[in-house]
Order: C-alpha cells, then sequence, then structure tokens
C-alpha cells in the first residue's frame, strides 16, 4: 500500500478482494470531489489495523489539506479509536460506503467544515445495529478498477458463521446475496471494457444463494453467458461448501485451476475450538476431489499460526496437511487477539516468539511447495494475464495465479491473455527467457 500518489489517488485500501471492489466502488462516486481521501480499513488482524492507523497519520502529514474519511471493517467496529484521531475528519461505517457520497453530503450540510475540528462531527452508525440490518445491493454499475488489468464482481456480502476468531460478521452482518442479474449486468459491463478475467469475491462466496441460484450454478451461468474469451476466477471459499455443483463447474477450464482456501488449521483440535465447520479430513477431501477434476489445480490457504492452545504437535498437524496435500500459495499470519470474539478468552495463549518462529517455518513450508510446483511448468506453454510493463517485460499471473515475467510480441498489452513457454524459474518467479 502506498501513500505517495498524492494528486489522484483517493482511496486507499487495506485488506480483502472485497475491499477492493468496494474502493473502486468509492472512487466512482467521489471522482468529483478532489478535497478528501478515504482509507478503507480492515480488522482481520491488529497488524492491519496498526498499518491503517499509520497511513492515516503519513496521509495527513503530506497532505494536510485533504479531510481523511475512514471506513470499512475497523472503522465499523472500533469508531472510538478513529474518531478520537486528530487526522480524522469523519468515520463511516461498512453499511454506508455504498451511500458515501450521500453521508457526506449530509455531513457538510450538518455541519460547517470550515469551523469544526473532527471530534464535532456525526458519529459512525452503531456496529452491533447495522450488523443486523437489511442490506440492499446498490444497483450502480462499476466500470472498472483503476490499474488493474483483472475485475472483481461482488456477488455477496455478510457471513453467517460463528467463527472464535473472527470479527467480520459483526462488522459485515449476515450473508447476504446480490440478484443474480446484477451481477449478469455488472459481469457485462466488465466485459464490455476489455477485461478478460473476472474474479468472484464477497466475504463468503460459498455461501451465495439468490434467486435459486448457488455458487456452482452460478458460475456455470456466467460461463455460458459470456464468449469462450472471458475466464472466471474465485476468492476464498469455505472448505465445508465446496459441494457437486461448484466441482461440476471445475470442468469447465475458463473457471480457472487456482482455489483458494480458508482452512485456518490443519489440526482438528484448533479446528474445534475455531468452531470452524471442516475438519482436516474433509478439507483433505475437497483438495482430492478437486484434483480429480482438474489435476493441475493449484491450491492456496489461508493458516493462522499460534492460536491459542495450539501446541507444537498440533502445529506439527498443520504442517503434514500443507505437505501431504501440497499447498504452494500459503496466506501465513501469527494469531492476533481480536476483541469481543470466543478465542480471546481462551488459554493458554502462544509466545509471541513462538507464533512468530511458526509462521517463519510455515512459509518455509510453503515456499518449497512453490518451488516445485513452479519447477513442474518450466518447458510448458502457459497462459498469462498481463498486469504490468516496464522495459519491454510483462509480468502477471499464469491461470495458476503463479507470478511470471515474460517478454511477448509487440502488440501485447496490459490486460491481454497471451501464452508463453517457460524457461526457467528464479526467485520463485516464472520466466520465459533465459
Amino acid at each position: 500500500m502506498s501513500t505517495n500518489e498524492k494528486d489522484h489517488r483517493k482511496v486507499i485500501t487495506f485488506g480483502c478482494r472485497l475491499n477492493t471492489y468496494e474502493s473502486e466502488r468509492i472512487k466512482q462516486k467521489l471522482k468529483d470531489i478532489d478535497d478528501i481521501i478515504v482509507v478503507n480499513t480492515c480488522a482481520v488482524t491488529a497488524e492491519a489495523e496498526r498499518q491503517a492507523r499509520q497511513a492515516i497519520r503519513k496521509l495527513h502529514k503530506e497532505n494536510p489539506e485533504k479531510k481523511i474519511i475512514v471506513t470499512g471493517c475497523s472503522a465499523t467496529l472500533n469508531k472510538s479509536v478513529y474518531e478520537k484521531m486528530p487526522q480524522v475528519y469523519a468515520v463511516i461505517a461498512n453499511q454506508e460506503k455504498n451511500h458515501i457520497q450521500s453521508a457526506l453530503n449530509n455531513l457538510n450540510n450538518s455541519h460547517n467544515l470550515n469551523n469544526t475540528s473532527p471530534a464535532d462531527f456525526l458519529p459512525v452508525l452503531n456496529a452491533d445495529t447495522t450488523a443486523n440490518a437489511t442490506i440492499t445491493p446498490t444497483e450502480q454499475v462499476l466500470y472498472g478498477f483503476e490499474g488493474r488489468s483483472r475485475a472483481f464482481l461482488q456477488i455477496q456480502t455478510g457471513c453467517d458463521n460463528c467463527c472464535s476468531f473472527c470479527v467480520i460478521r459483526k462488522a459485515r452482518g449476515p450473508s447476504k446475496s446480490f440478484p443474480v442479474l446484477q451481477i449478469l449486468k455488472q459481469a457485462g459491463t466488465f466485459v464490455h471494457q476489455g477485461y478478460r478475467e473476472i474474479n468472484l469475491t464477497g466475504v463468503n462466496i460459498t455461501s451465495f444463494n439468490s434467486d435459486g441460484y448457488t455458487l456452482g450454478s452460478l458460475i456455470q451461468l456466467l460461463l455460458s453467458a459470456f464468449p469462450q474469451s472471458i475466464r472466471f476466477r474465485l476468492s476464498s471459499l469455505d472448505p465445508a461448501d465446496i459441494d457437486d455443483s461448484l466441482l461440476g463447474a471445475l470442468r469447465n477450464h475458463r473457471l480457472l485451476p487456482h482455489l483458494h482456501l480458508s482452512l485456518q488449521s490443519g489440526d482438528n483440535s484448533v479446528l474445534k475450538k475455531m468452531l470452524r465447520r471442516h475438519t482436516s479430513e474433509t478439507a483433505a477431501q475437497a483438495i482430492a476431489l478437486s484434483r480429480a477434476i482438474r489435476p493441475d489445480i493449484v491450491f492456496g490457504c489461508d493458516i493462522i499460526c499460534g492460536f491459542p492452545t495450539e501446541t507444537e504437535e498440533m502445529f506439527e498437524n498443520t504442517c503434514n496437511f500443507v505437505e501431504k496435500n501440497g499447498i504452494p500459495l500459503l496466506h501465513v499470519f501469527p494469531y492476533s487477539d481480536r476483541p469481543g470474539t470466543v478465542a480471546q478468552s481462551l488459554s493458554p495463549k502462544v509466545p509471541k516468539a513462538v507464533k512468530k518462529d511458526r509462521a517463519r517455518r510455515l512459509r518455509a513450508i510453503g515456499q518449497s511447495i512453490l518451488a516445485q510446483t513452479m519447477n513442474a511448468f518450466v518447458g510448458t506453454e502457459v497462459p498469462m494475464l498481463i498486469e504490468k510493463e516496464a522495459n519491454g517485460e510483462f509480468s502477471g499471473k499464469t491461470d495458476h495465479f503463479l507470478p511470471i515475467v515474460a517478454r511477448c510480441a509487440d502488440e501485447a498489452k496490459v490486460g491481454d491473455v497471451v501464452s508463453v513457454v517457460i524457461k526457467r524459474v528464479d526467485n520463485l518467479t516464472l520466466y520465459n527467457f533465459d
């Protein structure tokens, strides 16, 4: 996350792909307003919240003339923290994101902007109230993503699960799926704008249920509705909800061969205390069934290290799960207490140094598997989505979501999908040249 683009970057984003999608909506709504910066926060970890506060201070120092608006999950759950920051002009809850311009207009109409301090402004909507409010998806179409060659398509928000470590259900509310026709309309707009790859996103997309469609049947509908050149990718999946319909969608090669699972642990005792709905066995079965359909599929996982009560043996079970199932793309982070969660009261706590060491060891295992996975592609031809260009070299991701740098034909440009032959692997990156 950079805060150096003072002149045109109005929205700073932390956290998930859903935040990225919502930030683009905010940019589109505020395109004619030049005197504000919006910070879209994340509450998944204490570190994410610390980084947001640090960024706010830096943004204010670099742009003292700008009004800083804070929104997102952390702002929704911890309004008083941000209201007390002298750099913050106003705090807007998640549930007001899609109506941010109206919220700001109401704010401006209620106060004289030249003679007030941040503490005078309206407080954020109460998180406990808005978490249970009816969420009506906006009908406004999003036309693109600044600086991105991949489009993110929100299909739902919120979550009905009650994981013991997580605050997102409180920040986002219960699961709400968007109307299918609205999803089709937004996807069609992205296709018309020239996007070749669309990533379906939400808080818990495996809970999608709208107009008689589940996630699997929605994917099938999207695949049939758009040209063969349009590919689809999925954001994080709950292993407990990978069903036959979703597995069936994998048979279509336009659903790209990369799945990311919200695994969290490979030990059943830890999973039980996390109040997760899957076991290590059911997660392994989901992986095996997916590979039976798409043998080349590449998996990623979210994993928490040092969850309360986690012993060295339990951690080793997670390491063994990753190795046995060959998972190369790991998102590993040490556990941090989140206020108001069940896990916060669990003991014994794992010492900070131990959590950090376990995360380091697990990342090393993942990098070893990733190197093996990448080496298997040497000598093969793979498609890549071009994301950036610099000095005649293109960077992006393969269909398997592996980083790649390539030299392509002169007519190639950012946003194209091109085929390249892999020549080597260096520093966990694929190359099509020596």
